[in-house]
């Protein structure tokens, strides 16, 4: 079924000569070659084709239907519970409201399996309900608890950062995983490392050829090293056997690769620091409250400060999210010049989306969305698909970094960078929570059950879903390293 899209306008022809541009050249030695190319690799820049686009839309976008939406009424109140206790045929309706809301509101309907498996998990729920009741007297009854576990188990198969039943979370992040113990170098033949006077070269990681486990990183002298790395969504210490090649022999050798460490980070929107003369901008969330603005704002004159910079570092681990708009903001204030969002944008206009903003922004002093009007029982998605790259020019060298805990809009910051010249990301992949977006929070009315979802898709135009990968750095660090490397990297080859 094709959908009739009312498109707001940024269709181009683009042209492919961006990948020059954005590779820049950073002051003092300059970028070494083997950074330029993974950082061409690893740029999101190149504007997809429409069809391509269109047809991922129709994949994602579910219809609605004909199911009625939610009464305001219903949505716009929170429920509350005296008793640990909910009558069988109350819960059954809480059930019924959170399907319905689904439908009409979730952005990831589609993307976590569409009508099939949202209707066979509603049907294993009110199994479950009439399993686990229990009588008394004239009325059937379970424990408020035992009926929000029965929707957390059921909810099993969604794999969205942003969703949540109770304080549960469902979401499967893949952590990277980085070897330390071996520092790699690359010639003609391919990946070599030395010891005691000798060259020992790669020949296999496990029966895979090495490239793929090759990941630019920086040692303690703040020397351009590789390292065997990749990401996987375990979180213990991971094994691997490699072959080497020395002269003739060929040997066999056991590696352990460790998960990404994340510091502990202060609780605060942003603050100034320096290490060596190098300014450091710290960011850990752009949550756009009225008790943040001046912050914000704050942070937002630390761009027009070190826009003179030769180079200058962003710390974005451990970034809580937020709303996009002050990143924009702030990187408008150290470019001098704007950057529009280069992505896919399907928004759903329902009026049981629209109340549930409402509903939220009310709970927790955000700012409301405008009231708009909407035919009920109609699929209502907006589209905006902003295909045409900007690059942004930029004299200094601006140094990022990132890890697992960099999520939502602190990502999407993250990945706006992708389009400024002589940036460079260090750190581990990002938290990968930025598919589905526009997070409401609700209570349901009959059991307080709290439960979070998304009303927005975000695709990046590579249409490449990234929920719990995240985007990659250009050099691959343990994050709790990654500023003292960061400034060793610069003092080696930015001054």
């Amino acid at each position: 079924m094709k959908r009739d899209y009312k498109f707001r306008p940024v269709i181009t022809i683009i042209s492919l000569l961006i990948l020059t541009v954005l590779l820049g050249l950073c002051p003092a030695r300059g970028m070494p070659e083997e950074l330029k190319q993974v950082i061409e690799n690893n740029r999101i820049i190149r504007p997809p084709l429409l069809e391509d686009v269109e047809n991922k839309l129709e994949v994602l976008l579910h219809d609605t239907g004909k199911l009625p939406e939610v009464e305001k009424r219903d949505i716009a109140s929170s429920g509350k519970r005296l008793f640990n206790i909910i009558r069988v045929e109350t819960a059954l309706k809480d059930v019924d409201f959170l399907f319905r809301v689904l439908l009409h509101s979730y952005a990831g309907y589609n993307l976590q399996g569409g009508h099939e498996i949202f209707t066979a998990t509603r049907e294993s729920i009110e199994k479950d309900i009439e399993e686990k009741q229990q009588e008394f007297w004239f009325f059937s009854y379970l424990s408020v608890d035992a009926f929000r576990n029965i929707l957390i188990e059921n909810f099993s198969f969604i794999d969205d950062g942003h969703f949540f039943i109770h304080g549960h979370r469902y979401f499967q992040q893949k952590r990277m995983f980085l070897g330390k113990e071996m520092e790699f170098k690359r010639c003609q033949k391919g990946f070599f490392y030395e010891k005691g006077g000798q060259t020992f070269h790669l020949k296999k990681v496990g029966a895979d050829k090495p490239d793929d486990y090759m990941k630019l990183s920086i040692n303690q002298r703040g020397e351009l090293v590789y390292r065997l790395g990749f990401l996987l969504p375990e979180e213990e210490e991971q094994e691997l056997i490699i072959t080497l090649i020395n002269g003739g022999d060929v040997l066999e050798k056991k590696v352990t690769l460790s998960p990404a460490r994340t510091g502990t980070y202060e609780p605060l929107i942003f603050k100034e620091d320096e290490v060596d003369g190098i300014p450091i901008i710290v960011n850990r969330n752009l949550v756009y409250i009225e008790e943040n603005m001046q912050e914000l704002d704050a942070f937002n004159r630390t761009a027009r400060m070190i826009t003179e910079e030769k180079v200058a570092i962003l710390d974005l681990r451990g970034h809580e999210g937020g709303m996009i708009r002050p990143a924009r903001e702030w990187i408008a204030h150290y470019s001098r010049r704007w950057i529009p969002n280069f992505y896919i944008f399907s928004n759903l206009r329902t009026s049981t989306a629209h109340v549930a903003k409402v509903s939220t922004a009310r709970t927790f002093g955000l700012r409301e969305p405008q009231n708009q009007r909407f035919e009920p029982y109609i699929e209502n998605w907006n589209v905006i698909k902003n295909l045409t790259p900007r690059i942004v020019e930029n004299e200094g060298c601006l140094i990022v970094l990132i890890d697992t805990e960099t999520s939502s809009a602190g990502e999407q910051f993250a990945r706006l960078l992708h389009q400024l010249e002589n940036v460079i990301i260090i750190g581990s992949n990002t938290a990968g929570k930025k598919t589905i977006g526009g997070t409401v929070v609700y209570s349901l009315p009959h059991s307080a059950t709290l439960v979070a979802w998304g009303t927005a898709l975000y695709l990046d135009p590579d249409l490449t879903i990234r929920e719990g990968t995240g985007y990659l750095p250009d050099l691959w660090v343990h994050p709790e390293d990654a500023l003292e490397l960061a400034v060793k990297f610069i003092n080696n080859y930015l001054r």
